[in-house]
C-alpha cells in the first residue's frame, strides 16, 4: 500500500522529525508547533498548558475532527479530551467519510501497539489500516477536496545519512531548534503531483503551516511561522483548473482471522513498553480508552477493505 501511494502520488525525502527526542514531544509539536520544553514521554500535572491547532480553528470558527484507533493522544490536553470532536475511529471516520461529512480539518491516530507500524508488530496491520483510510477517502464525495498526509511521529532510532538541520525555536538556546532524523511521508490526494518526490525541508510543524495557510490562523510558534507549507506537493495547474485527479487502485491486503485472534489473546500490550498504554493503565483516559475492543477494531477495519474490494481478514 505505501509502495502504491508513493508511485502513485508524492513522496518526501527531507521530512524530518521535529526535534531529536521520543514520541510524545514529537506528537505535541505535530498538534502544537512546541513541546513546552518536554523532553521524554511524561505528562505535567494538570495536562499541558500551551494551545493547539484546535485551539486556533477553535478561534476562527473552522470544524474540526479527531479519529483514534484506541486511546486519544490529543487528551493530554485535558479540555480537549472530553470533545465531541474526539470520535473512534472504529466506525465513526469510515462513516463520516462515506456521509461526506468530514470537518475540514481530520487527524487520525492508529490504535498503539496494534496497527501503528511499531516494530515487532505485523506490517500488514498497518498496511491495513492506511489503505482502509485511503479507501473511506476514495470513496467519499469529499474526494475532490482532500489532501491526505501519512507520516510518523519519529524514527524510532533507526539509522539515517542525512543530518537533520537546525530552525528557528523560541528555546533554541536549550536545544530545541535541532530537528530530528528524517522519517517516510507520504502526500495523497487528487492534486498530489503523481509520482514525485518533493525535496523541500519539512518537519511536523509543516502540517500546522499549511492548515494556517489554508485558513488564515495565527501561528502557534516560530517553529510553524518559519516551516514550509506542502505547496510544492500539489499540482497547482490542476488546482487552479479544479480537475480533481480520480482515485487510483492499491494491492489487496489480506490478513487471517487467526493471526488477529492470537494477537488479540495478548492485548492490551502486542507490541514493546508503551508510555502512552502506561498512562492509559493509570485510568487517565477514563472512557475514552478503548483498548478492550482492539479485536472489533481490526475487524472493523477489515470489513472496510472487503466492502470497498481492497483484501479484508480471511476466515475460515
Amino acid at each position: 500500500v505505501s509502495w502504491g501511494l508513493a508511485d502513485a502520488f508524492t513522496a518526501c525525502d527531507r521530512w524530518f522529525c521535529s526535534l531529536m527526542g521520543p514520541t510524545w514531544p514529537n506528537r505535541m509539536y505535530l498538534h502544537a508547533a512546541q513541546s513546552g520544553g518536554l523532553t521524554e514521554n511524561k505528562l505535567p500535572v494538570g495536562g499541558l498548558p500551551f494551545p493547539s491547532i484546535y485551539h486556533r480553528l477553535d478561534e476562527a470558527g473552522v470544524k474540526w475532527g479527531y479519529y483514534y484507533g484506541n486511546v486519544p493522544f490529543l487528551a493530554l490536553w485535558s479540555e480537549l479530551g472530553n470533545r465531541p470532536e474526539v470520535k473512534p475511529l472504529e466506525n465513526d471516520f469510515y462513516n463520516d467519510a462515506e456521509a461526506g461529512t468530514l470537518p475540514p480539518v481530520v487527524f487520525l491516530d492508529p490504535a498503539f501497539n496494534a496497527n501503528d507500524d511499531h516494530p515487532p508488530l505485523p506490517t500488514l496491520w498497518g498496511q491495513q489500516l492506511v489503505a482502509s483510510v485511503y479507501g473511506a477517502l476514495a470513496r467519499s464525495p469529499q474526494w475532490p477536496n482532500t489532501l491526505l498526509v501519512i507520516t510518523y511521529d519519529e524514527h524510532g532510532g533507526f539509522y539515517d545519512h542525512v543530518p537533520p538541520p537546525k530552525v528557528p525555536d523560541e528555546r533554541a538556546m536549550s536545544g530545541f531548534d535541532q530537528l530530528g532524523f528524517r522519517v517516510p511521508t507520504l502526500i495523497a490526494g487528487p492534486y498530489a503531483k503523481p509520482g514525485f518526490v518533493s525535496s523541500v525541508q519539512y518537519d511536523h510543524t509543516s502540517v500546522l503551516a499549511h492548515i494556517e495557510k489554508m485558513f488564515k490562523l495565527r501561528p502557534l510558534s516560530m517553529r510553524d511561522t518559519a516551516a514550509a507549507s506542502l505547496d510544492d506537493a500539489i499540482d497547482q495547474d490542476r488546482l487552479a483548473r479544479r480537475d480533481p485527479a480520480p482515485p487510483i487502485s492499491l494491492p489487496p491486503i489480506l490478513i487471517d482471522a487467526a493471526e488477529v485472534e492470537k494477537a488479540c489473546e495478548q492485548a492490551p500490550h502486542l507490541g514493546p513498553p508503551s508510555d502512552i498504554l502506561a498512562l492509559a493503565d493509570t485510568g487517565y483516559f477514563g472512557k475514552l480508552d478503548l483498548r478492550h475492543r482492539q479485536r472489533e477494531l481490526l475487524y472493523a477495519i477489515g470489513d472496510r477493505l472487503e466492502k470497498y474490494g481492497m483484501g479484508g481478514i480471511r476466515r475460515g
